[in-house]
């Protein structure tokens, strides 16, 4: 069988979803739908929002499931992909009209890779005093600045976060890969200072604006070797024309309001448990990927865990704390969706940088054409200079040089004369 047809099943679509069903299959994606069409906003936007609301509400200390010998831990990352203008600013207070969170949160920007770190908290030195004989320590301890260790991260703007990342020894996009997985950042830093947070014990999601041919951060040839948009859900901005179950979409008075979803009031256990279903399939994708001829592209490797955080992120707007395979084929449809956004992010990145080398290429003509312009027209005058007798040596004076100067025109004589001379060897 070829590699290409034997894409395992995370990396399908269920076929028994299309987006009408995938809507319809619950009130709570029914009222995100109404909710965003009813604010001209696009609801595959809101989703993303709405998910990364619900990982919000999950404990640092709750773990999802798997065969591993350690837990998912739901960090979240997502682009939330559009023209300038089309809403991604304001969907966040649409978020908030939508939804009452059990534990609020306030995206926040971001500065560098230090400045995610330092949000969290800080190192101190603590003195623990002496107990009986012995002496009094001093030992290090992470003072958090939130005790729920959750943080939310935004970039209104793409352009944004690319240039902050290309900063000489800047470490924001490495921090935000590790951030995604909850893998251990921050480090030793410049004087000694330890501002390390180690894996599993903090809570993060990060949402970037983007537009169309402006992603070269996430979508650069080095970026999809090592996987990088593969670990963003791609959610489209903006409204398309194809959409046939539009509500009104009349922007909603305060009044009129829908009535608010409330997530998050649970009883958080140490383990959000699966459905089998979802173990074999994250076991086939596992032992697929593991496989030198595999038919997973490098850039979808951390698909299984990103398909069962948003499976999880689900069941919370649902209001569980247990992953059903339901939720696992919304969440296998959501990406199938992420995929589609994301080729055509791809495609306009491609684009863009053809124009922009297409337009450099003319930019090089037109001033390889005026550089052999201006080489002809040199090569014009110092022939001229020499039929009329002017010849290589001492550069001429008086009567002479008048007559040289007469050559050029009032226009030509500043821009030519001194590369003839330069061409005659006229000593100066």
């Amino acid at each position: 069988m070829a590699a290409e047809d034997a894409a395992p099943r995370l990396l399908t679509s269920p076929p028994h979803l299309d987006d009408e069903s995938f809507w319809e299959s619950r009130e709570v994606l029914r009222h995100i739908r109404d909710g965003a069409y009813a604010n001209i906003a696009s609801p595959w936007h809101i989703l993303a929002l709405a998910m990364e609301g619900a990982i919000q509400q999950i404990p640092y200390s709750t773990e999802i499931r798997t065969d591993r010998d350690y837990g998912v831990h739901a960090n979240f990352a997502a682009v939330l992909y559009g023209r300038t203008g089309s809403g991604k600013s304001s969907a966040q207070h649409l978020i908030r009209r939508l939804f009452e969170w059990g534990r609020d949160y306030r995206p926040i920007g971001i500065r560098s890779g230090e400045g995610i770190v330092d949000s969290y908290g800080e190192w101190e030195d603590v003195t623990v005093p002496a107990v009986g004989g012995a002496a009094a320590t001093t030992t290090r301890v992470f003072k958090w600045s939130n005790p729920e260790h959750a943080k939310a991260f935004l970039f209104d703007e793409v352009t944004d976060f690319t240039a902050k990342s290309d900063r000489s020894g800047s470490t924001l996009k490495g921090t935000i890969l590790s951030m995604i997985t909850c893998s251990t950042i921050g480090g030793v830093r410049a004087g000694g200072r330890n501002s390390t947070i180690p894996a599993g014990t903090y809570r993060a999601t990060l949402v970037v604006g983007a537009q169309p041919g402006r992603c070269e951060t996430l979508l650069s040839a080095e970026d999809q070797a090592r996987g990088t948009p593969g670990r963003f859900l791609w959610a489209r901005a903006g409204l398309s024309r194809s959409d046939k179950d539009r509500v009104a979409r009349v922007r909603e008075s305060r009044k009129d309001a829908p009535e608010k979803v409330r997530v998050g009031l649970l009883d958080w256990p140490a383990v959000m448990g699966i459905d089998e279903q979802i173990r074999k399939d994250l076991e086939e994708f596992g032992l697929e990927y593991a496989m030198g001829d595999s038919a997973v592209d490098p850039i979808d490797g951390h698909r299984g865990v990103n398909t069962l955080k948003t499976a999880a992120a689900l069941a919370v707007l649902d209001g569980r704390t247990y992953v059903t395979e339901d939720d696992w084929d919304l969440s296998r449809y959501l990406w199938s969706v992420s995929d589609e956004v994301r080729s055509e992010a791809v495609e306009a990145q491609y684009a863009a940088m053809t124009e922009r080398a297409d337009e450099k290429g003319r930019e090089r003509a037109l001033s390889d054409r005026a550089e052999n312009d201006f080489k002809r027209r040199v090569d014009e005058y110092t022939r001229r200079a020499l039929e009329k007798g002017f010849l290589p040596g001492s550069k001429p004076v008086g009567e002479p040089w008048k007559k040289f100067r007469a050559m050029f025109s009032k226009t030509t004589r500043p821009v030519y004369m001194q590369a003839v001379i330069r061409e005659m060897h006229w000593d100066e």
